[in-house]
């Protein structure tokens, strides 16, 4: 696959996994830049505190066995 497929292919990815989190009711802020590999951020709140959850997301190849698989660690 070549560069700018995979590069399309990620970033098509992140934005399913952004709407599928938008979908379960995750307020999602996307970042304007990428140098530090962060995708979106996830506000939640822990204790009445508000807590930021940093996402990467990483996307596999179209010739992955289950390509719609999701792995969230």
């Amino acid at each position: 696959m070549a560069y700018r497929d995979s590069a399309s292919f990620g970033k098509r990815q992140e934005f399913v996994a952004i709407a599928e989190l938008l979908r379960r009711g995750f307020d999602v802020y996307l970042t304007l830049v990428d140098d530090l590999q962060i995708d979106c951020i996830i506000p939640q709140e822990v204790n009445g505190e508000p807590v930021y959850l940093d996402v990467q997301i990483k996307a596999r190849s179209l010739k992955a066995n289950n390509p719609n698989a999701c792995t969230l660690a």
